[in-house]
């Protein structure tokens, strides 16, 4: 009764999937012959090359469950209450394989600069929220590509690859598109957590680098943060984001948000200091629910 649309789509995405996750990279490792990575790597490295971030965005944008159930009942391909379910289950599950696609290549090697601006601002206009105001399974994955794609730790002399915040071409476009607030924002509280994520990344990284651009993006230290916390950045990621479905159960979601709120407290000391000041004050903690 059913194979039109989960068989051929999500076998797709899950098979992309399953050979980006066979990728060495720096988090896991499959052990896999070096002729069989080898082909692996290339394979999936010219998917990116030839825009696949930009594709899965646009397929998840118009892959959406009403409207694809409007186009089927229209062409009379809708059954009973259950065949609904089921093609709404399908529908959601290959979305979310796609997010994941992009999320598994992230946790392994940064995504293309271009790539994390694209992210960036299909997040600024497009997420989706469940009946509790927690990120779906999509928006969540796309969230968390985004904080795998910026630096929150030092630099380390091993590090096998190169950090997208020591490029000037990358940092200026992503600043100035993250901090162009406007009211076509679709979640304030989501792209206020991102400036408190960018405000610790640019942190981090100059901390153990000397780049000049660095510097000048430390100047907006305060508006990143104050605009950040203005907006219930924190309040966001503890509520929207921690509490979503399936958080708790992603350990690489569970120790990016860790790593997160670890390099804040230790790298921003004093505004960890200001922070916890202020709410004794105010005896209003709900804007600094980390803290």
């Amino acid at each position: 009764m059913y194979n039109s649309f989960d068989d051929p789509l999500h076998s797709l995405a899950s098979c992309l999937k399953t050979l980006i996750q066979l990728r060495d990279g720096r988090l896991w490792t499959f052990g896999l012959q070096s002729n069989i990575l080898d082909t692996i790597s290339s394979f999936t490295s010219d998917f990116v090359n030839e825009g696949l971030v930009q594709k899965i965005l646009t397929v998840i944008l118009e892959t959406d469950v009403a409207s694809e159930l409007e186009k089927l009942e229209q062409g009379h391909a809708l059954g009973d209450g259950l065949h609904r379910m089921m093609l709404r289950e399908a529908i959601t599950e290959y979305r979310n394989t796609l997010s994941d696609v992009l999320f598994v290549w992230a946790c392994q090697n940064p995504l293309p600069a271009g790539d994390n601006l694209k992210i960036l601002r299909h997040l600024k206009k497009h997420v989706s929220l469940d009946k509790e105001g927690r990120l779906e399974h999509d928006s969540l994955a796309l969230f968390m590509t985004l904080l795998y794609g910026l630096d929150l730790e030092p630099q380390s002399d091993h590090q096998s690859y190169s950090s997208l915040l020591l490029d000037p071409s990358f940092t200026t476009p992503f600043h100035k598109e993250l901090t162009e607030t406007d009211s076509k924002i679709a979640n304030k509280g989501l792209i206020a957590a991102l400036h408190f994520v960018w405000g610790v990344s640019v942190n981090v990284t100059a901390s153990s680098s000397t780049a000049a651009h660095l510097d000048k993006l430390l100047v907006d230290e305060d508006l990143l943060f104050n605009w950040a916390f203005r907006n219930g950045g924190c309040e966001f990621m503890a509520n929207a984001v921690a509490q979503s479905q399936g958080f708790a159960n992603e350990e690489y979601y569970v120790s990016r948000l860790h790593t997160l709120i670890s390099s804040f407290i230790s790298s921003l000391p004093l505004r960890v200091s200001e922070i916890q000041s202020e709410s004794k004050d105010q005896q209003d903690t709900s804007r600094y629910v980390f803290f």
